[in-house]
């Protein structure tokens, strides 16, 4: 989510951090984090999902994200801050492959880390 090392490093260059970044509020994290769901993932991702079928899990991945997100907004911010810390700390990488099993439709591969 927050990049730390980001912004402290922005803070030492004179750099305002940006406000998803350094956001103070927990739920003003969750309630941005669905704005970006909502207004550059889901559009992406549906039309990535459309032309390659093998992707569809991942448009499920993105709705139960925004839907968890949604949750943790209705939250303290003590709770929400004690769910990041659990989820950091038990998934610190994720790498995700889908291989299409439909001939002649390439393998896609992608990988991420939550660090």
């Amino acid at each position: 989510m927050c990049n730390r090392a980001q912004v402290a490093e922005e803070r030492l260059l004179g750099l305002t951090p940006a406000l998803h970044m350094d956001a103070k509020d927990e739920r003003v994290q969750c309630q941005l984090e669905i704005n970006f769901i909502d207004c550059v993932v889901t559009p992406l991702w549906e039309h990535c999902a459309h032309c390659f079928p093998a992707l569809q899990p991942c448009m499920e991945r993105v709705r139960a994200n925004r839907a968890a997100y949604a949750a943790l907004a209705s939250c303290s911010n003590e709770e929400v801050a004690q769910v990041r810390l659990l989820v950091s700390s038990a998934a610190m990488i994720y790498d995700v492959v889908f291989a299409s099993t439909t001939p002649g439709q390439p393998s896609i591969i992608l990988g991420f880390s939550l660090n």
